[in-house]
């Protein structure tokens, strides 16, 4: 096993109450939730492959959401005039939790991540230009390059003693050999392997992309999801120098498990993407709903204790799974994360002739597939640890055959 950051001398904080109770899931109201999480693969299966946490959202959120369908108006908001009002919670967010100053003005609302990194995309490349990103990476990005038709410069991840890490001159290189590149994708923290970037390699990507002027564009969607001793760093924040060629992009979702009700945000550093992205039709990019916006405000001003106790619930989880899988199934090689609520894990070591998420599913566990993250997640599954403990040791010991 290889310690996270900062692991070999931290210890977890151990939830000393479960005031939401993280650790009370009941599997058959698991089971009958009609979302593609546990609906896709059957009653049978324990699932762990899409991120979505197993708890109900905050109570703050559900309040609100009730509240507004008991005011029984759900016509138009009046947004014309005032806007929705997330754009300055984000910028005062920002600005608390990880000490970067915005301005709110510079802000677009999406309906997802991916949205609008596509429409980034539409305005600031061509079909044939390059993009680069770090592997393994999200599968949505992948589909995102294709419909674009990006040529892909993937830089390999390799994993070390210290956690995993990219050799920034790999970048460099290919920046100085294809003109045609043009964007460089950030996923911060990283999305499957929870690496929180930190400010040195963040300045090093900032610094090869002024050096061959690239557009940063980070996905920051797991920013508040994040573990002691590592902290979430804005690139953007870096300065303003770093700003004005960044486009970065958060939303509540993964951190308020919200994915449902789509909604997003961009802060658009360069001033003459964000003058083209303002002079597009008005609701050519969609607009935010009613039910969206109530539950990300509830959630950015009253969700606070959720949320706290949420990441310690996971701070545990991300250390139970270690001891599990030493446990039950030693020879899956895993590194605690630094933050998200995925667990990246190696399986090559047992030379399996199928990939593991096919030998976890017919052994009744539904992982994401090691490939779809990349040729380098070959051998490698990804599992979500946002779920009771006991949910985790019984996925562990199916996986691990060590019960039916």
């Amino acid at each position: 096993m290889w310690a996270a950051c900062g692991a070999g001398n931290y210890l977890p904080h151990m939830p000393d109450a479960d005031p939401f109770h993280f650790e009370d899931l009941d599997s058959q109201w698991l089971h009958r939730k009609p979302g593609a999480k546990w609906h896709k693969h059957g009653p049978e299966q324990l699932n762990a492959w899409v991120a979505d946490m197993d708890w109900r959202p905050a109570p703050a959120i559900l309040d609100r959401l009730r509240n507004v369908l008991d005011r029984g108006d759900l016509g138009y908001p009046n947004w014309w005039e005032e806007g929705t009002g997330l754009p300055a919670l984000f910028a005062q967010r920002m600005a608390e939790k990880f000490n970067w100053t915005l301005d709110p003005d510079e802000t677009i609302e999406f309906n997802d991540v991916v949205q609008a990194l596509q429409v980034m995309l539409h305005h600031r490349t061509q079909p044939g230009d390059a993009i680069a990103y770090h592997v393994p990476s999200y599968p949505p990005f992948h589909a995102a390059f294709e419909s674009a038709r990006l040529d892909e410069i993937q830089l390999e991840g390799k994993l070390t003693e210290d956690g995993w890490r990219w050799d920034p001159e790999k970048l460099r290189a290919a920046a100085t050999a294809n003109p045609r590149l043009k964007v460089l994708l950030v996923c911060n923290p990283q999305n499957p392997t929870g690496r929180c970037f930190t400010r040195d390699e963040l300045t090093e990507m900032a610094a090869i992309a002024a050096e061959h002027d690239l557009l940063i564009i980070s996905d920051e969607i797991h920013a508040d999801l994040v573990y002691a001793p590592c902290v979430h760093i804005p690139i953007a924040s870096l300065s303003p120098e770093v700003a004005a060629r960044t486009v970065t992009i958060s939303a509540a979702s993964k951190s308020f498990n919200l994915a449902a009700l789509r909604w997003a945000i961009a802060h658009i550093g360069p001033k003459d993407l964000l003058d083209e992205l303002r002079a597009m039709p008005n609701h050519l990019y969609g607009v935010a709903n009613l039910m969206a916006v109530s539950a990300v405000e509830a959630a950015w001003t009253a969700g606070g204790p959720w949320l706290d106790a949420v990441v310690a619930r996971l701070d545990a989880n991300r250390f139970l799974l270690r001891d599990l899988l030493k446990r039950y199934f030693p020879e899956v090689r895993y590194r605690v994360p630094e933050a998200t609520y995925l667990a990246w894990l190696d399986f090559r070591t047992l030379e399996w002739d199928d990939e593991p998420a096919q030998v976890a599913s017919r052994r009744g566990v539904e992982l994401s597939p090691g490939v779809d993250f990349g040729q380098i997640g070959t051998g490698w599954a990804r599992m979500n640890f946002a779920t009771s403990p006991e949910m985790i040791e019984r996925i562990v010991k199916r996986i691990a055959r060590r019960m039916p």
